[in-house]
């Protein structure tokens, strides 16, 4: 071996290997540039994701309260006077049943509570539908001005 070919000119790297390499750098710095974009974005919908959720959670506390509120005005409402109806009739019976207790017939007032316990036994209530009460907090998710309906 001779000197020149350990120190000597270089001989010129062909024309395609020198563009390979000019495309293999560019394609590591689009790389690069790509990754940078990539871990941007992914930090960018990390905090939309948290924000959706966040936004998702505060409606579902609003449409809370507001099914709450809404149950109460018609609790305070409707319904308080129902019962307040029911209970001015059971007193008219009441009211009965004790004027005879106090008069000494006791079978009679027995026989007045008797009916009255036929009427309130008769009255038994309708089983608990939630289908009815999912549509009411549907409606309520669609339309903020839906009202309870008896």
């Amino acid at each position: 071996m001779d000197g020149r070919q350990l120190h000597g000119d270089r001989p010129e790297a062909p024309p395609g290997l020198v563009a390979a390499e000019r495309e293999l750098a560019q394609a590591a710095e689009d790389a690069r540039v790509a990754k940078t974009a990539l871990v941007a974005a992914e930090g960018a919908a990390g905090q939309h994701a948290e924000l959706v959720r966040d936004l998702g959670a505060r409606r579902s506390d609003l449409l809370r309260q507001a099914i709450v509120e809404i149950v109460s005005t018609y609790a305070r409402g409707p319904l308080m006077q129902a019962y307040r109806t029911a209970q001015a009739a059971e007193l008219v019976i009441a009211n009965i049943e004790g004027a005879l207790a106090e008069s000494g017939d006791l079978q009679g007032a027995a026989g007045v509570r008797h009916a009255a316990h036929l009427a309130r036994a008769a009255c038994e209530p309708p089983p608990v539908d939630a289908a009815q009460g999912r549509a009411f907090v549907d409606r309520l998710a669609a339309d903020p001005t839906a009202e309870l309906a008896a």
